[in-house]
């Protein structure tokens, strides 16, 4: 049984109450700070363990469907707290780094939440059949590019087609 001061203090190296109370303060939790863990809705719950998880002082962040059975406040606030740690590293936090700047903050998402990777992303990876291709630019620039690209794609297998065809033409009626 244990409260959100518990639950975020569990972790290994976890902080002084300060940076406890500025991860509080950062997931909008701090009315919430004596309640008990299991008591909290889904969504506060999902904050506490994603603050948990950060507190770690991670370089990279992997997201994996992050916004799935999340209600809307959830995502609106993971859209801004992840913009936040993209901005500000754990400085955020409260913790202090011994460089004059400190290391950026970089996340992976795998999502199929087009609205969060329009907000969030500036390059996306796309996998297909087994191929990689790097586009540069957030969700929407993507499908600007893709587009593009797609129809560069089918121009080049047209003219290759057409090239064909005349090339087998040219073999049937037999050279001269």
């Amino acid at each position: 049984r244990s409260n959100l001061n518990t639950k975020i203090a569990e972790n290994p190296g976890t902080p002084t109450a300060n940076i406890i109370q500025s991860a509080l303060k950062v997931g909008n939790l701090i009315e919430l700070a004596d309640n008990l863990f299991k008591n909290l809705s889904g969504g506060q719950q999902k904050r506490v363990q994603i603050i948990a998880a950060l507190l770690k002082n991670p370089n990279l962040i992997f997201l994996d469907e992050p916004t799935n059975h999340l209600d809307i406040q959830t995502v609106e606030w993971l859209e801004e707290f992840l913009l936040q740690i993209a901005e500000q590293g754990f400085s955020l936090f409260g913790f202090k780094s011994n460089e004059e700047e400190s290391e950026p903050v970089a996340y992976v998402i795998i999502s199929h939440d087009r609205a969060l990777l329009d907000t969030l992303v500036n390059k996306i990876l796309e996998v297909e059949q087994g191929e990689a291709k790097k586009y540069e630019g957030n969700y929407e620039k993507y499908n600007q590019l893709k587009l593009e690209y797609l129809l560069v794609k089918e121009k080049t297998r047209s003219k290759l087609e057409n090239t064909l065809r005349r090339e087998i033409e040219w073999l049937r009626r037999g050279a001269k």
